[in-house]
């Protein structure tokens, strides 16, 4: 789905905080989600937080894709 983050799951090398919740992400192996798109990085239970739902980079590109063709769609109209 567009302006979604693509979540995987992740295995964190270094001492790591949410970017949701600022909690510590613990555990040895596969302890949180990183966004592959975004990067951002959260705890299972964080992924479906309100305030991480849409990924800034996927918005960024759709917006960019709306404003293109519409740029588009207004250079290409006759007579102007």
């Amino acid at each position: 789905m567009e302006g979604r983050h693509s979540w995987r799951e992740t295995t964190f090398h270094r001492p790591t905080f949410c970017d949701a919740c600022h909690g510590f992400i613990w555990g040895m192996f596969k302890q949180g989600f990183t966004c592959r798109r975004c990067g951002l990085k959260v705890h299972g239970e964080c992924r479906r937080f309100k305030g991480v739902t849409y990924c800034k980079h996927s918005v960024k590109k759709l917006v960019e894709g709306i404003a293109s063709a519409s740029n588009l769609a207004v250079q290409t109209e006759p007579g102007k």
